[in-house]
């Protein structure tokens, strides 16, 4: 409590409007104007347990990843607005940190549909986002994939990160 800012991390599974984990400024209710920022990491355990994909994909997206990108945001003040294709300013310096611990790195910040899944009249809409692992003998890259039904998950319309490639 006697740094810059404080950092509070709050469970919040099964919360339509956090998907995965979310950062927020919190509001302190007694001697306000005496104390530093509030920043509140918003969890989404549940969120978590629907994701499947490559084991690579897994090992680099997870509740510790996403809790430390969201304290990125607080620490950086960097930024997940980026164009179609990036990873964003935040992901940047997370990817350096999975490239530090041997894991593949994400490709983009925002999901895409899966193939056939956004023209479906099925309630399921799977998204999915690209981890990119480098092997640095050949100078290629192999392309792994996280998958989520987006539905249970949440975030497909109110945050409108998914980008529909034609």
């Amino acid at each position: 409590m006697a740094g810059e800012k404080l950092i509070v991390l709050e469970e919040a599974s099964n919360r339509t409007d956090v998907v995965f984990c979310n950062v927020v400024e919190g509001q302190w209710t007694k001697d306000a104007a005496n104390k530093q920022p509030v920043y509140i990491v918003l969890i989404d355990f549940t969120d978590f347990s629907h994701v499947m994909g490559d084991s690579p994909a897994l090992a680099a997206f997870n509740v510790g990843w996403g809790v430390l990108h969201e304290i990125d945001h607080v620490v950086h003040a960097s930024t997940d607005l980026a164009q179609d294709g990036e990873a964003g300013e935040c992901e940047d310096i997370i990817n350096k940190m999975r490239r530090e611990c041997g894991l593949a790195e994400r490709a983009e910040y925002f999901f895409t549909y899966l193939p056939g899944s956004n023209t479906s009249d099925h309630m399921t809409r799977f998204v999915r986002i690209a981890f990119d692992e480098r092997t640095p003998k050949k100078n290629k890259k192999k392309r792994y994939w996280l998958v989520w039904d987006a539905a249970l998950v949440g975030g497909l319309e109110e945050r409108k990160q998914v980008v529909a490639r034609k």
